[in-house]
């Protein structure tokens, strides 16, 4: 059996065609039952590769490539995470790494290389110059420098179904074996099949804004997904066992409730499920003069902070009813609440809501439920020239290590990708904007129903070779991720620092984004909240203003 220990996603933004789906489900195909993903500089895809691993059967290896910058060169090399300890290690640097200006040096490793495994690229890396000159000094010389960075570490092999490239590693292999460093096999996989080359190519036109004619693209033959009879074939058996080991090394570890939500530090010397109940007791007098006394008021209540209480969701009551307070002291406007969180009686005697559930039937149930495994979600409405002030604010209170926006990332759509591709492909602009025009204005439409709804679509493809040629591209990279962006409202709170909980990046200037997207952040435990600004609050804000 071998093991495939340095892979990218399409999470290497524009630079591979493996989907997570695709990676994880092929590796299975191939007759893998462990496989490594190693994004360049980010874990974007660590949750999702991790759940559809586990869908699978497949063990998951998280990892991550870096660019280490010694003696003025970069030393390429693969980091494993081999338990828990070892995926903190890679959410710190590459948090760092995503916070420009941000260059690793080997100081910044040095209280970072416990539990995991290193991996050095030969081909491709520090070792590449000296390996095609057959320069064994040279070699030798970064050996002794490497040897001062990683007690230990790995040299990877790459590059073996070339016969030009057998040699050169032979060579290496050679002088690894004399310095006691141990080789093994690390073929690098971009795509999943040979036929994938066009496609990596197409994407590396459209991340260089190139024509993938132009000879300064890199061509990446030999970068598809071998499977374990090929590696077999291709490459020696000692350099096989050793990603065998490598993967035993590697415990299974859970990334499920890495943290919480920070405690809502009350000023009345009292745990929070009683300041709670406090407030809400406060609050129901204010909300409900003529009703206190009336059984099914006090009983709905009661119904809803025993539920609140048990399923421990207390520090986000909290949480947000100080955000509301905040705000409404800072004369910042506030709407009256919206969505599910309007069915609960404890977010209208807060303050959070302004919608009376009673008087208009509406469901706690709906917002939370204990069969529901799906944690309460509470949008807030701010004026949107003032929302900066409300994520400032909590920043201030819980420090920057404990606050992040979340990543959003901008996709291939439709018609990006059409366009994209036939800049790359050099078809003139006014052609793809004439073909663009035929498809059908419908939210979320794909190229493949556009084709099968829209006649005018079909007949231009259909007459143009050029066209077709565009359109059977851009379908296979429709929906690949292009490049990153902040979610309009969601933020995180994390009692634990955020780096050792999720990887973090610098998308605007303010605060930190997870680089986790939303769906996968509540199985570590954490939870959102959107903080929305609209523009009708300004404007409303605004008369008020002009009328007083």
């Amino acid at each position: 059996m071998a093991v495939h220990l340095m892979t990218h996603s399409v999470y290497s933004l524009l630079s591979s065609t493996l989907t997570i789906s695709k990676l994880v489900t092929s590796a299975k195909a191939k007759g893998f039952q462990a496989i490594a993903l190693t994004d360049y500089h980010n874990m974007h895809g660590s949750v999702a590769f991790t759940l559809m691993c586990q869908k699978h059967h497949v063990k998951p290896i998280l990892g991550v490539t870096l660019s280490l910058t010694l003696d003025e060169e970069l030393v390429d090399f693969v980091m494993l995470a081999q338990n828990l300890k070892g995926y903190q290690n890679l959410t710190y640097l590459t948090s760092q790494l995503n916070q420009a200006p941000f260059i690793l040096e080997s100081n910044h490793l040095k209280d970072h290389l416990n539990d995991v495994i290193i991996i050095v690229l030969s081909e491709g890396g520090i070792f590449e110059k000296a390996m095609l000159d057959m320069d064994g000094a040279a070699i030798k010389h970064y050996i002794s420098r490497l040897n001062q960075v990683f007690d230990a570490y790995y040299v990877g092999i790459s590059m073996q179904e070339s016969m030009y490239w057998q040699s050169k590693n032979e060579f290496l292999k050679a002088i690894l074996k004399q310095e006691q460093i141990q080789s093994v096999a690390l073929a690098k996989v971009f795509y999943d099949e040979p036929n994938d080359a066009k496609t990596l190519l197409t994407l590396q036109a459209i991340k260089t804004q190139k024509q993938v004619n132009d000879p300064a693209l890199v061509q990446y033959d030999h970068h598809h997904l071998l499977s374990v009879d090929e590696l077999v074939e291709h490459y020696d058996l000692e350099d096989l066992e050793t990603t065998d080991r490598i993967n035993a090394s590697i415990s299974t570890y859970d990334l499920a409730n890495l943290t919480t939500l920070p405690v809502y530090q009350n000023n009345q010397n009292v745990n929070n499920k009683v300041y709670l109940r406090h407030l809400c007791k406060v609050g129901f007098s204010k909300r409900y003069p003529q009703k206190q006394h009336e059984p099914r008021y006090q009983q709905r209540l009661q119904m809803e902070l025993d539920l609140i209480t048990k399923m421990n969701y207390e520090d986000y009551f909290l949480i947000v009813y100080d955000i509301i307070r905040f705000a409404h002291v800072e004369n910042i406007p506030v709407g009256p609440g919206r969505g599910s969180a309007a069915g609960s009686m404890v977010a209208y005697c807060l303050g959070i809501t302004h919608v009376d559930p009673m008087h208009y039937g509406l469901l706690f149930e709906r917002f939370l439920n204990p069969e529901r495994i799906s944690m309460p979600d509470i949008d807030i409405d701010f004026s949107d020239q003032r929302r900066d002030e409300i994520i400032t604010y909590l920043t201030n209170k819980y420090s920057q290590e404990h606050v992040a926006h979340i990543v959003t990332f901008g996709t291939l759509k439709t018609k990006m990708s059409l366009r994209d591709v036939g800049r790359a492909y050099d078809v003139p602009l006014r052609i793809i904007d004439r073909l663009t025009k035929q498809i059908p204005a419908r939210h979320n439409i794909t190229l493949r129903q556009a084709f099968e709804q829209s006649k005018g679509f079909r007949k231009m493809i259909s007459e143009s070779e050029a066209l077709q040629e565009v359109f059977e591209m851009a379908m296979k990279i429709e929906h690949f991720p292009r490049h990153v962006s902040t979610h309009a409202a969601g933020i995180v709170l994390s009692q634990a620092p955020l780096s050792s909980v999720v990887p973090l990046m610098q998308v605007e200037a303010d605060t930190l984004s997870t680089q986790y997207s939303m769906e996968y952040l509540e199985d570590l435990g954490l939870i959102k909240i959107d903080l929305l600004g609209l523009r009708n609050l300004t404007i409303i804000d605004e008369i008020v203003q002009s009328l007083k």
